[in-house]
């Protein structure tokens, strides 16, 4: 491999960035929050819903927002408990969430204590993990923009890399569950297109 990062290939580039990311969230783990949760700010309001689907099998938020420390709000005339956050997130997450759900009961048959109630820092990192592969997804389907916008310069992925380092994916890597990898996909057709 060449290691003059302008001769690098696009996919060598995200790889790298990709495991960057993941590494530094996987680092980060460990380091206390004062709620003992990985999730926090919006991303709870989008958790609600794929937990309530996958866990509870409705979408009667009374359980998440008591077990997950929000206060909670003026029940609807039906007497559901309303979720101001879109449930898009939470659909995207289902994949990762369910896979998180069947490791943690089979990890529990197998005697190991892990939390099959939704809650544990497995389904949390998985829906994180989610929200990262979802991000560098859309940035690796950028390529053909810098292609097309800066060929003139020889390069084509330093331009959509320098979006990744400058998002969420990367700086703020504690707030990856909240919907920055989702949106991701618009801010490179937003600044070059």
């Amino acid at each position: 491999m060449n290691f003059r990062p302008a001769t690098w290939r696009p996919t060598t580039v995200f790889g790298i960035l990709l495991a960057l990311c993941l590494l530094a969230y996987a680092a980060s783990i460990p380091l206390p929050r004062i709620d003992g949760l990985l999730i926090g700010s919006d991303g709870i309001g989008y958790y609600m819903y794929v937990h309530s689907l996958v866990i509870d099998g409705d979408l009667d938020f009374h359980n998440e927002y008591a077990r997950l420390g929000w206060p909670t709000p003026e029940p609807t005339p039906t007497g559901l408990l309303p979720n101001h956050f879109a449930i898009g997130a939470g659909l995207l997450w289902a994949p990762f969430f369910v896979a998180a759900h069947l490791l943690s009961l089979a990890l529990h048959a197998l005697g190991l204590q892990v939390s099959v109630d939704g809650y544990g820092y497995l389904y949390q990192g998985a829906i994180a993990v989610g929200s990262i592969l979802y991000g560098a997804a859309a940035l690796l389907a950028d390529v053909p923009y810098g292609k097309t916008l800066f060929a003139a310069h020889g390069v084509s992925v330093h331009p959509v890399a320098l979006v990744w380092h400058e998002s969420d994916l990367l700086s703020d890597h504690r707030a990856i569950h909240v919907t920055h990898g989702f949106t991701l996909r618009h801010r490179p057709v937003c600044l070059f297109g």
